[in-house]
This record gives structure tokens, sequence and C-alpha cells, in this order.
């Protein structure tokens, strides 16, 4: 099962501890293509399922699976079945108070736009924990941007160019340690980005 961390306001307000977030909407397969693939956000409402049947060959289906009211498309990975195989994506509708929302507010192309820098809740024991974050356009479509960083206590442990989503796992997570999501946009358009954390988890 995935739970999310419930993103702190800032690295002052650690306290109180709210409980983990429960509420998300998972893709799932329907019975006449009942075999998982994967999935990706196809909007930032709504996700692009992968599904095939267990006939060999499989015959495969793309459905779109709606989120709910006031949950946002967010875009994670889990390991393949096969370890010389890439990460499989898996994406999941979160609610909006768990996600951190900023944007580039039309600043130059090549500035970083920064979430708030803050730590998650993940109870008193060291957890492993997948952190990603997603950009979308102004039509709430997946955007690609030039750069996208995510730091930890102040480090950056990912650095991708040229993506619209990026994902990695911190192990012995302590609760509170600081997380913090960047990108640079390349454009001056609007571009909003989406950031959230889970326990890491093999589906």
């Amino acid at each position: 099962m995935l739970v999310l961390g419930v993103p702190l306001n800032n690295e002052t307000s650690m306290i109180p501890l709210n409980p983990l977030q429960k509420r998300l909407t998972i893709p799932v397969c329907p019975g006449h293509h009942p075999v998982y693939v994967e999935s990706e956000c196809e909007s930032m409402y709504s996700i692009l399922i992968t599904c095939e049947t267990d006939a060999n060959p499989p015959d495969t289906d793309f459905i779109s699976y709606p989120c709910r009211p006031r949950e946002t498309c967010i875009q994670f990975y889990v390991d393949s079945p096969d370890p010389d195989e890439p990460p499989i994506p898996h994406a999941q509708c979160i609610a909006n108070e768990y996600c951190r929302e900023w944007d580039n507010n039309h600043r130059d192309p090549l500035d970083y736009a920064c979430s708030t820098s803050g730590g998650y809740n993940t109870g008193q024991d060291p957890t492993d924990l997948e952190v990603a974050f997603i950009t979308y356009d102004r039509n709430n479509l997946p955007i690609q941007v030039y750069s996208m960083i995510i730091y930890y206590k102040d480090d950056a442990i990912v650095d991708y160019t040229d993506v619209n989503n990026i994902s990695v796992t911190i192990p012995s997570y302590e609760q509170g340690e600081k997380i913090e999501y960047c990108f640079e946009a390349g454009t001056e358009n609007v571009v909003t980005a989406y950031g959230a954390a889970q326990r890491y988890s093999n589906l």
C-alpha cells in the first residue's frame, strides 16, 4: 500500500505532526484488459493507463482514468520485475493538500523556480521515501522543462534535463529532513509544478 507523507509548511512548523495521508487515486485496469502494465499523467487531472489481456500475445488498451475532485496527478516509478529493465512509470492522483504547488511566475527562463523547503511526517522510524514532482503548462498538460532538481538536506540528489517529471528514492529518510524541488522552465510561459512524497513500495 502506498502512503503519502504530509508536507510541512516550512522548516519551523515541524509540530504538531499530522497523521500520514492515505487518500489517493491509484489506477486500476478494467475486467476486459485486467493486466496492469504502466501509467502516466495524461493531464493534471487524469491518468493514462496501459492495460493488457492475459492472452498470448496480449491485446493492449490505453485507458484514461480521471482523478477525483481536488486531486492532482503526480508521476512516480516502481521497480521492474526484470532488474535489467528501467523502472516502470506509475501515476497517482494525490489530494491537493498533500502536494507542494508553485510556479515560475513569468521569471527569466533560466532562473530556477523552487518549492518551499521542508520535511515530511513519516513517523519516528527511518523509512525509504520516494519523492517526485511534475510540471504542467497553462492547459494542465505535462510540459517538458529545461532542468529539474530535487534537494535533500540542501544537497542536489537528482538532476535531469529536458523532462517533465522526476522521482528518486531516499533510503532511511528521517522525519522532518528538508526536501526541496526546483525547476528551470526554459520558457517565459507559466509553468506550474506539483511535488509529493510517499513511502517506497514495490507494487
